[in-house]
């Protein structure tokens, strides 16, 4: 077997169609994990260690 390579993945360039279908068939799946407890708990915890959002998300929702 020959060596691989080692890619440059910032230098890929892939087509905006794919991103957005992929984008599409993650989404439902995001938010599902995102409202279940498990979800909700490493959300809170993650707010936790980027406080800097937590007064940018108060302040847009009101």
């Amino acid at each position: 077997m020959g060596e691989y390579r080692k890619i440059d993945y910032t230098q890929v360039a892939l087509p905006e169609e794919l991103l957005t279908s992929f984008a599409k068939a993650m989404l439902p799946e995001l938010r599902k994990f995102y409202a279940s407890d498990e979800g909700k708990a490493y959300f809170a915890k993650w707010l936790l260690k980027h406080s800097e959002y937590t007064a940018h998300s108060t302040s847009e929702s009101g």
